[in-house]
């Protein structure tokens, strides 16, 4: 199951997320309107090539909070990507992403 198992904190707002692995992270965004539920089975078989891998739901989007006065678009989501990252620990990841 890849499904958000908990929650960081970025630039004031709550994104639920899951990090699972070890090895080179890897980060899957999902597009809108959707969740990071769509990659759970694509995330396992990354798991199991050695990788770690991160999903976390976008701001306003599926498990994440849903701040009423807050920007969703798609350069805001850009931002809180970089605090994902910085609260990971991350200096460098793959970004697999996808918008239907």
């Amino acid at each position: 199951m890849t499904s958000p198992t908990g929650h960081l904190v970025v630039d004031g707002v709550r994104l639920a997320h899951r990090d699972r692995g070890r090895g080179e992270p890897v980060v899957f965004l999902h597009g809108t309107p959707s969740r990071s539920y769509e990659w759970r089975e694509v995330v396992p078989r990354i798991e199991e090539a050695g990788h770690r891998t991160v999903v976390y739901d976008l701001l306003g989007y599926g498990l994440s909070e849903r701040p009423v006065d807050r920007d969703t678009s798609v350069a805001a989501q850009t931002d809180l990507l970089g605090g994902v990252l910085d609260a990971l620990g991350l200096d460098s990841a793959d970004i697999v992403a996808h918008d239907g």
